[in-house]
């Protein structure tokens, strides 16, 4: 991950995974709305493919976010990884989640990320609230108030991807392989 180079194209909020229901990219869709009317050039890259698609295309187009949410579509691995790098924040609002290893790529590339409490997000072992993330309620309000916190306060978000950097290194290959 270190020897990937950051993507051209910046953006402030970034997620990647399938886009199906259990990843509520409605409610991240609906957080940058509400985060849009304090940050008008707020912009959210959204990876990955799926059946919820159109739907999420739709919602994007009625809440007037064309300019602010891109989907970026399915991307190879190194290009996931290099669009990570020229983001501020991961938003990952899933609800099931056998572990998460977007968190951990969101976390070794130093950004910070915003998950959500659910008995089925197992993302939400990942994240020490406040120390490398945040974790929230299901709900835009919750999410879109982190993000902004997040954007609006440069030392916090750099504080907390440190953290998240650092704390990525117990998932080091040399440290979970016998």
């Amino acid at each position: 991950i270190q020897n990937i180079p950051q993507a051209k194209q910046n953006s402030d909020i970034i997620f990647s995974g399938r886009l199906i229901k259990d990843k509520n990219l409605d409610i991240l869709i609906k957080s940058v709305f509400l985060v849009k009317k304090e940050l008008d050039n707020i912009r959210c890259f959204i990876i990955g493919e799926g059946p919820e698609k159109k739907n999420l295309i739709r919602l994007v187009n009625k809440l007037n976010l064309k300019d602010n949410v891109i989907f970026k579509g399915f991307l190879e691995h190194e290009e996931v990884i290099s669009h990570m790098k020229a983001s501020k924040i991961f938003v990952f609002p899933s609800i099931r989640e056998g572990f998460g290893i977007a968190v951990l790529e969101a976390m070794a590339c130093g950004l910070p990320t915003i998950t959500v409490k659910h008995p089925m997000n197992a993302a939400t072992e990942l994240i020490e609230d406040r120390e490398n993330g945040f974790i929230c309620k299901l709900d835009e309000e919750d999410i879109s108030q982190k993000i902004f916190l997040l954007l609006k306060d440069e030392s916090l978000r750099i504080k907390i991807g440190r953290n998240a950097s650092t704390y990525i290194r117990n998932y080091d290959w040399d440290k979970i392989t016998i």
